[in-house]
C-alpha cells in the first residue's frame, strides 16, 4: 500500500513549510520534491513571481560566474533563492546572476522576495573595504539604468528566505 503523507513544519515562527513524504509499507521514503521544502507562508516578506521584464538590475554581473550559475539552475530544474526586490520600485537589491540566469533561460517570471528598502532594518554596505554606497545611489543605478560595477553594494537583510527551490516550469 501507497500513502503520502503530508509534514507541516514551522521554524522559528518566522516560516513555515510543508514535506511531502512517501510511505511504503513500514518505510517513509525520502521527500517527493527534489528539495523537499514547498514554503506555504513566511509572513515578514512578501513573495510573488513577478514578470521578469519589470525588474531593474542595479549592478553589472561576472560573465563566468553568470555562466556556471545558469549551468546549475539548468541542471537542478529550480532556483535555490529568491531574487531580493524593493517592493516600490521593483529594483533588485540581491540575486542579479540569478534574474540574468532565468532570464536567459527562457523564463517569464521571477521569484521574488519583496521588501521596503526604505526600512530600517535593511542595510547596504560594500563588499570592498574603504567605499561606501547609500541606498540612494542603488536606487538611482537601477532607476536610471546606469548600472554599478559588479559587487559594489552588499545588502544586509535580516531572515532572508532561501531553499525556495522554485522549478523552472512554474516560471515559463
Amino acid at each position: 500500500m501507497l500513502l503520502l503523507l503530508d509534514i507541516l513544519f514551522f521554524a522559528k515562527r518566522r516560516f513555515c513549510f510543508l514535506l511531502k513524504f512517501k510511505v511504503q509499507g513500514s518505510k517513509i521514503c525520502p521527500p517527493l520534491s527534489a528539495s523537499g521544502f514547498n514554503f506555504i507562508t513566511m509572513p515578514k516578506y512578501q513573495i510573488k513571481n513577478i514578470a521578469i521584464g519589470s525588474l531593474k538590475p542595479h549592478e553589472e554581473i561576472c560573465p563566468l560566474h553568470l555562466k556556471n550559475l545558469r549551468a546549475e539552475i539548468k541542471k537542478d530544474g529550480c532556483v535555490k533563492d529568491p531574487i531580493i526586490a524593493d517592493k516600490n520600485t521593483l529594483v533588485i537589491l540581491d540575486g542579479h546572476h540569478r534574474w540574468n540566469s532565468l532570464l536567459s533561460l527562457g523564463a517569464a517570471f521571477c521569484p521574488c522576495c519583496l521588501v521596503d528598502y526604505q526600512s530600517g532594518e535593511i542595510g547596504v554596505a560594500c563588499w570592498r573595504a574603504g567605499e561606501k554606497i547609500s541606498k540612494k545611489e542603488v536606487l538611482f543605478a537601477g532607476l536610471s539604468g546606469k548600472l554599478l560595477p559588479q559587487k559594489t553594494s552588499r545588502h544586509l537583510i535580516p531572515d532572508r528566505p532561501v531553499g525556495l527551490n522554485i522549478g523552472l516550469a512554474d516560471l515559463r
